[in-house]
């Protein structure tokens, strides 16, 4: 496991913040899965699946099972984490302008026109140029508040994964899955596998959460 440290720029003198990306397997290789959790801070129970899912990664890791890479950020949001009201944690919401940390991450679609002349009749070719245009895309974004570079920060680690999983949770539900209607086929196994009772799906829910700006 390789574990990598990255500053998140903090909102008043005196103060830090940082984000914790840990790597299993081979860096390159693939399939590349990116998983996250607690985006939005106060729901605890996917910082806890990370946890576990960690000392499952590197007990297969260590056995050289493991092909492909994993990318896991346990705590996907210190920001919220450090907020608390009178003892309650406030993680859905930033307080300092009442921003939902899991909306509003940059729309990079719009800038991809400007590849469509170099694509080609090979997948992978465009696959690289696809991957290139959204960095090169994300890279002009500007993040001029704490809450737009972690948003910018996690969404240029995700962009060169083949599967993104964002770990959330309610006060009370039964196991679900959201995705996006194009990827109900893709992603039926996985919800089988969890058990899950419902696939939720849209084209576009709204908002730019972080699972449909990717």
């Amino acid at each position: 496991m390789l574990t990598e440290t990255i500053a998140i720029p903090a909102a008043a003198p005196g103060t830090a913040h940082h984000l914790t990306v840990q790597r299993f397997g081979r860096a390159g290789a693939r399939p590349c899965v990116y998983i996250q959790a607690a985006l939005h801070a106060d729901e605890i129970p996917g910082m806890i699946c990370a946890q576990a899912l960690r000392r499952e990664l590197l007990a297969i890791e260590a056995a050289g099972h493991l092909q492909g890479e994993v990318v896991l950020v346990p705590v996907a949001n210190p920001l919220g984490l450090g907020q608390q009201v009178l003892g309650q944690p406030v993680g859905r919401f930033a307080l300092g302008d009442g921003g939902n940390f899991n909306r509003d991450f940059p729309d990079l679609c719009v800038s991809l026109s400007r590849i469509g002349e170099n694509l080609a009749d090979a997948p992978q070719h465009n696959l690289a140029i696809i991957r290139e245009g959204l960095a090169a895309a994300l890279s002009e974004v500007p993040a001029l508040t704490p809450a737009q570079h972690l948003k910018k920060t996690l969404m240029g680690i995700a962009l060169g994964c083949d599967v993104v999983l964002d770990l959330h949770c309610d006060a009370e539900a039964a196991m679900h899955l959201y995705t996006h209607t194009a990827s109900a086929e893709i992603f039926a196994p996985l919800a089988a596998l969890l058990g899950a009772r419902a696939i939720l799906l849209a084209e576009v829910s709204g908002g730019d959460p972080f699972d449909e700006a990717l």
